[in-house]
Formats: C-alpha cells, sequence, structure tokens
C-alpha cells in the first residue's frame, strides 16, 4: 500500500466517523427542540391559567372599582358634611347648655 492510498483511506475514515459525529450531533438537537416545544407548551398553558384564574378577576375587580369610585367619593363626601353638620350641632348645644 503506497502513501498515497494510505492518506485516502486515512481521509475516508475521518470523513465517515466525522458524518457519524453530525448525526449524533443532530439526533441530539432534534431531541432537545422536542423537550423545547414541550416546555414552550406548558409555558403556554401556564400563562393562559395565569390570565384565567389572576389577571380577568383583577381586570374584572379594577372596573368595579372604577364603578364604585364615584359612589365612594360621594359617600366620603357626604359623610364628611355630617361630621361637620354634628360636631355644630353639638358645640351649639353646648352653648345653649351653659347659657341655661
Amino acid at each position: 500500500m503506497d502513501t498515497l492510498n494510505f492518506l485516502y483511506l486515512a481521509l475516508g475514515i475521518g470523513f465517515i466517523i466525522l458524518v457519524i459525529f453530525i448525526c449524533a450531533t443532530l439526533v441530539y438537537l432534534i431531541q432537545i427542540l422536542r423537550d423545547v416545544t414541550k416546555i414552550s407548551e406548558n409555558v403556554k398553558d401556564t400563562a393562559e391559567k395565569v390570565n384565567h384564574f389572576i389577571l380577568q378577576p383583577l381586570t374584572f375587580m379594577k372596573e368595579i372599582l372604577e364603578y364604585a369610585k364615584p359612589v365612594i367619593h360621594a359617600v366620603q363626601s357626604k359623610k364628611d358634611e355630617v361630621r361637620e353638620n354634628v360636631g355644630e350641632f353639638i358645640k351649639k348645644t353646648k352653648k345653649t347648655k351653659k347659657h341655661h
């Protein structure tokens, strides 16, 4: 066997080994991509559950509070008004009791 044939044989064997390693790498890459697909589906499902069970009720409560805010402010102002009227009434009754 002369050196040129040995060189061709060595290059052929090296190329076959390289192809085997590339095929093994592709198999592992395919498995990793499948796992990533499963993980992304799980993340999507989790995000939908969070949206359904947490964000939608919070949005609903925010809308209710937006409608209730004017009512709360009106009740608060009436409460303050009543408090002032009661305070004035108490002052008047104390003044009238002192004069008697």
